[in-house]
């Protein structure tokens, strides 16, 4: 299993930085964490084959989190073979007809289910194929967010997602009840790291990576030197995590 982060800036592109999305290479296919802009050219730029996606997993409906949405499902529909499949997940209902009929819009022809546009409506199993299953877990930096967990290979990984404002109260507690070998948390959405370090620090993890984090959340954990129990590091655009290689 590989992690390979595409998009670590918070809400808005920067310099250097896209907006929120990271893909899991787990054997021979891909899976989407997120699809802020511009996901089909950072693919390309890395020669990853857009049909090798298998699923396309949406933490919450913000634009720095969708805005690529419509030109990933494009590129896998152009070079798909006709076996293919990939699976859009959406965090709310009223969600899925719009985007539906956008991507119908474009002239995308949707009836053959290849690309099905999925509700995501409740905590626990959401996706099981391909050796990989893949968890929700409710959040509430909206009225609708989820965090999700994948497993696969033998590894547990979370990804948070945005989680409520100021104090991460809706972080997962299952970081607290089972072992993760990697947790990828946001680090934007809170005034100071120490308001949420407590949260934080509590999980059962090898290894936690901030991705979508704000430049002053950076910039305190380095001037402040803030340590947890296990180690961490901040994510950057194109930045891979090989489980294969780590000891």
């Amino acid at each position: 299993m590989k992690v390979i982060f595409l998009g670590t800036s918070h809400g808005y592109t920067e310099i250097g930085r896209h907006c929120s999305s990271i893909i899991l290479e787990i054997g021979s296919y891909y899976y989407l964490i997120d699809a802020g802009a511009p996901v089909e050219y950072l693919m390309k730029q890395r020669n990853m084959p857009p049909e090798k996606l298998r699923g396309i997993f949406i933490t919450h409906m913000h634009a720095d989190h969708v805005n690529s949405i419509a030109a990933v499902i494009k590129a896998f529909r152009t070079f798909k073979k006709d076996d293919d499949t990939a699976d859009l997940f959406l965090p709310e209902e009223a969600a899925v007809a719009p985007y539906t009929d956008w991507l119908c819009a474009m002239h995308m022809n949707m009836s053959d289910n290849k690309s099905p546009v999925v509700n995501v409506t409740h905590e626990g199993i959401i996706f099981d194929k391909y050796g990989l299953k893949v968890s929700a877990i409710r959040t509430r930096h909206i009225e609708y967010s989820y965090a999700y967990m994948l497993e696969a290979e033998g590894k547990r990984v979370l990804f948070t997602g945005d989680l409520a404002y100021g104090d991460f109260r809706d972080y997962p507690e299952i970081t607290r009840q089972k072992d993760f070998d990697l947790i990828v948390s946001e680090l934007t959405h809170t005034p100071h790291v120490k308001n949420v370090y407590d949260v934080l620090n509590g999980s059962r993890t090898k290894l936690m990576i901030f991705s979508h984090v704000y430049p002053d959340r950076v910039r305190e954990l380095e001037e402040e030197n803030i340590k947890f129990h296990f180690p961490h590091i901040v994510a950057y655009d194109g930045m891979e995590y090989d489980f294969e290689t780590v000891k």
